[in-house]
């Protein structure tokens, strides 16, 4: 009985990864009913892991051509249960240089499920300072754009959102979410909101008072909770892979062919290539990002042909600056 079990239990294990495999061969254009089969399997986050530890899947050229680990934090998002999240704060805390764009522009709408099913595993990433600030706004919207779907949810998520405002010191993390705490119309929180925002300088260069106000009477024309709403089966539609393939590959080549990128992205810890000795995000890449954050462009990590989510369909080159809340004309 003992051997048959072990005989059933390596038959799963070798399921699990023929799907893995076939999902890293599929490259960028991989087919939905592969996905369908990978989410029906109990415990193959383990896999999925391997994926996003592995040097050799983020690099041009190497295994599934760097579209892989991208593949997997989509899949990730989608089974939204405990273990999924844990490989996505993995990824978050160690490729933070490799996802470039993804942790502003895709993370709210990958977090989002598991905000609603595990609210408090995504507060835990929110209040956790040893991870990036981005990341843990993201986390915030994620909650935040539950609390506004879902009643049951929504006063828990306002309670730990005036717990937020009143202990956090990090201006920028509560700059870029008090819109998103805007729309849960909690009166209560709008208060501590309102008293928030006119505290920090820095808010006020992110949202005008007016946006504020529309988005919390439901009146905006872009609400940020739609940002973390998004369908993350769009990623794996035709259109959006083929976009992707397109704006990748050109309409010339074949995908088994090396994708040529162009620039090389600076870390951040990186010595600047302006030559002042400094690090990168302590000089220019410092005054890039605050020249953005002014201009109300959210999308704070800098674009290179490097980052294969940097191309193609809308989906993927959405800058935050869409969904900003425009100060009035002086």
């Amino acid at each position: 009985m003992d051997d048959e079990l072990q005989a059933h239990e390596e038959e799963k294990r070798q399921l699990k990864k023929g799907l893995v495999e076939r999902l890293v061969n599929s490259g960028l254009r991989v087919d939905r009913r592969l996905i369908e089969e990978i989410l029906k399997q109990d415990c193959i986050d383990e896999f999925l892991r391997e994926i996003l530890k592995d040097d050799q899947y983020w690099t041009a050229g190497g295994p599934g051509d760097q579209w892989t680990p991208y593949h997997v934090l989509y899949i990730l998002g989608l089974k939204a249960d405990e273990k999924s999240l844990e490989a996505l704060k993995y990824a978050m805390k160690n490729r933070l240089e490799e996802t470039g764009d993804f942790v502003t522009e895709e993370l709210p709408a990958i977090l989002y499920p598991s905000a609603c099913k595990i609210p408090e595993k995504v507060w835990e990433l929110a209040l956790d300072k040893t991870y990036d600030v981005y990341v843990r706004i993201a986390a915030i919207r994620a909650i935040c754009a539950a609390g506004v779907l879902n009643e049951e949810l929504k006063r828990d998520i306002a309670d730990e959102c005036k717990k937020l405002l009143t202990e956090e010191t990090n201006d920028t993390l509560i700059g870029l979410t008090l819109p998103a705490m805007a729309e849960l119309k909690d009166e209560e929180l709008w208060d501590k909101v309102k008293e928030t925002y006119e505290k920090i300088e820095f808010a006020q260069e992110v949202v005008s008072r007016e946006g504020l106000e529309e988005l919390h009477g439901g009146t905006a024309d872009r609400p940020d909770y739609l940002h973390a709403t998004k369908d993350l089966w769009n990623h794996f539609s035709r259109e959006n892979l083929d976009n992707m393939y397109e704006g990748s590959y050109g309409t010339g080549k074949r995908q088994d062919e090396p994708v040529r990128r162009h620039a090389k992205k600076t870390g951040r810890n990186e010595p600047c290539p302006c030559g002042s000795g400094k690090k990168y995000k302590k000089c220019c890449g410092k005054k890039w990002m605050n020249k953005r954050l002014t201009n109300g462009d959210f999308s704070t990590r800098q674009p290179t042909n490097s980052d294969p989510l940097s191309h193609g369909s809308g989906c993927m080159t959405r800058s935050f600056s869409e969904y900003r809340i425009p100060k009035p004309a002086r």
